[in-house]
């Protein structure tokens, strides 16, 4: 889990925690960059380590972009 107040990669500044699911946490986030809100989507450190799992994740991400929704951005940053 991230602990709010910290900054990912010099631009994404961890606001709180929004939701989790089985595999990962949810933030919401400052992107410095943009200068706007942002959900930042972070596997579970313990499934981290399984390659496959790791690839499924990506897969997910990707696929979001298929799903148009009022609710939803596509933004994506490996």
């Amino acid at each position: 889990m991230l602990t709010p107040g910290i900054t990912l990669g010099q631009r994404y500044e961890i606001l709180e925690k929004i939701g989790w699911w089985n595999f990962s946490f949810v933030y919401k986030a400052k992107c410095h960059k943009l200068r706007r809100f942002v959900a930042v989507k972070i596997l579970k450190e313990e499934l981290s380590r399984d390659e496959e799992f790791v690839r499924k994740f990506k897969a997910d991400s990707c696929c979001s972009k298929f799903v148009p929704s009022k609710h939803s951005r596509r933004f994506r940053r490996w």
